[in-house]
């Protein structure tokens, strides 16, 4: 399975143990809880382009002075790692967890009338 591979590279770079890992998500990207120093951290893998990815963690640390966005974890004094297998490239980063609830999007309890499912 790719993710094992993945994940494995993912716990070395960001310094996590693998039995800390627990999948949240897959869609476009693959998010992962992960657990380091009793601080949570969201591990995310994703396929798309690292130009793409580097401009979305940009953009985050350009908004960091003004509202409440998650921060990145550095690996090697770096917030993106790359992973290639099988001719595909895997761009890996990991975010401190912010706090606050996570949302259940199948929770219909917690939607309101400007939201729906």
């Amino acid at each position: 399975m790719f993710a094992d591979n993945v994940l494995e590279y993912g716990s070395k770079s960001y310094d996590f143990e693998m039995n800390t890992i627990s999948h949240i998500n897959s869609g476009s990207n693959k998010v992962y809880k992960i657990r380091k120093n009793e601080q949570n951290y969201y591990l995310r893998i994703s396929t798309r382009e690292f130009n793409y990815i580097l401009a979305e963690i940009d953009w985050i640390n350009h908004l960091k002075g003004n509202i409440k966005v998650p921060v990145l974890l550095k690996s090697n004094n770096k917030f993106i790692e790359t992973f290639q297998e099988d001719e595909q490239t895997y761009v890996i980063c990991v975010f401190h967890e912010l706090p606050g609830v996570f949302w259940n999007k199948n929770n219909t309890a917690a939607w309101n009338e400007i939201c729906t499912v």
